[in-house]
């Protein structure tokens, strides 16, 4: 008996400094950051990932039914994490990014004395929003990271590209906990 206790006092005190990987998070209030993203390949019901950051640095996941490990998940982010979403991902700089200006990057681009087009045929839909009610800023774009890829001369695509590619960075996460299943 009194063996068992130290072993479970010993794996206790493994275990209680490293807690905060294994407890879920709770969400509270509405989020500050917001992605989704929206296959427009998959005719499922549910087709879109969405990554929700809060202010108490817990981050809620949602991966669709085409997902291997589909379903919601909860993850709790640093401080530090936190800081350098906020300062990647700010009302500002997403204002700066002219939605129109980015559609018709899309579209066409000149390669020397040529103008090609360049489309991406059934393109995933991306949505990013910073903050909440009156004061947020929302911004979407389909085929983003394709688009990217294809003219990285392009700052304001390079900029949303990489806002959207730290929040996708957080579904990636092995450490996030699953809260309910598909």
């Amino acid at each position: 008996m009194v063996f068992t206790l130290f072993r479970c006092l010993f794996a206790f005190a493994l275990i209680a400094p490293h807690a905060h990987v294994f407890a879920a998070c709770e969400p509270i209030g509405a989020p500050s950051l917001s992605l989704s993203v929206s296959a427009a390949m998959v005719s499922a019901v549910d087709r879109t990932l969405t990554v929700q950051v809060y202010d108490n640095g817990c981050v809620a996941l949602h991966r669709p039914v085409f997902y291997r490990a589909a379903g919601d998940y909860l993850l709790a982010i640093t401080g530090e994490e936190q800081t350098l979403l906020r300062q990647t991902i700010t009302p500002e700089r997403l204002r700066q990014i002219d939605a129109t200006e980015l559609r018709l990057a899309g579209r066409a681009r000149s390669s020397g004395a040529r103008l090609q087009r360049f489309e991406v045929v059934d393109a995933d839909l991306y949505v990013l929003q910073v903050g909440f009610g009156d004061a947020s800023v929302k911004l979407a774009h389909s085929g983003l990271l394709a688009q990217a890829e294809e003219l990285p001369d392009n700052a304001d695509l390079q900029a949303l590209r990489e806002m959207v590619q730290a929040l996708l960075a957080l579904e990636l996460r092995a450490d996030a906990i699953k809260v309910s299943a598909q």
